[in-house]
């Protein structure tokens, strides 16, 4: 088995790109992105496991409490279902 050895350098450019990548190459996330990402956590943090997956052209949103499955969020838009679940949680 090998390892994987890594000089300062790489660590450098690691840590920089870190901070300033996302600026540079324009992939920073949308102000919607980081709504979708908060109503997950949320979600997260109410209920035992959620389980988000596309099947065909529409997108489900699993909610579970316990075993059980407590709310389930279909939508062929994405925003849409985000939006729906955020309104089952009463955000």
């Amino acid at each position: 088995m090998g390892s994987v050895r890594s000089d300062g350098a790489s660590q450098y450019l690691s840590s920089a790109f870190e901070r300033f990548g996302p600026q540079l190459y324009e992939t920073m996330p949308s102000r919607l992105d980081m709504q979708y990402e908060q109503i997950l956590i949320s979600l997260m943090d109410r209920f035992t496991r959620i389980i988000l997956k596309k099947i065909g052209d529409e997108y489900v949103l699993h909610i579970y409490k316990g075993n059980k499955i407590q709310h389930e969020v279909r939508n062929e838009s994405f925003d849409r279902l985000m939006f729906d679940a955020a309104r089952y949680m009463g955000v």
